[in-house]
């Protein structure tokens, strides 16, 4: 039993040993892999897009409403902005929803343009 248990513990500890971490120079030079955001161009990034639904509650109304925070855009760089970011929206709604409809014999309706309004320029401030 003995002679077991320490042939065993001996295997255990030689497993523990002579095993260690995978060095790959490509990873670590980031060749490949995850991409180190300093070295990669800034782009612009839109957090609730990832979302497939975003729901907001408004008041039933005849009056203009504004609803807060409908849009996020944010700043997707390893080191913050030295000057000001511009960055202007455009609406495909339309072709989008067209596009749907085609593909998945849909007739869903594209909410007209008179009703709503969105900023299309915004600006994102240094630092």
């Amino acid at each position: 039993m003995k002679r077991i248990l320490s042939t065993s513990l001996l295997v255990a500890a030689f497993a523990v040993v002579f095993t260690g971490c995978l060095k790959d120079k490509g990873f670590d030079n980031h060749t490949y892999g995850i991409n180190d955001p300093d070295t990669q161009p800034p782009g612009v990034g839109f957090p609730f897009g990832s979302k497939p639904k975003n729901d907001y509650g408004l008041d039933v109304s005849a009056s203009p409403q504004t609803v807060a925070g409908l849009v996020y855009v944010n700043l997707e760089a390893g080191n913050p902005a030295s000057s000001d970011v511009h960055v202007t929206l455009s609406n495909n709604t339309t072709a989008l929803v067209n596009a749907y409809n085609a593909a998945t014999g849909g007739n869903i309706q594209v909410l007209p343009t008179a009703v709503w309004s969105v900023p299309t320029a915004l600006t994102i401030n240094a630092n």
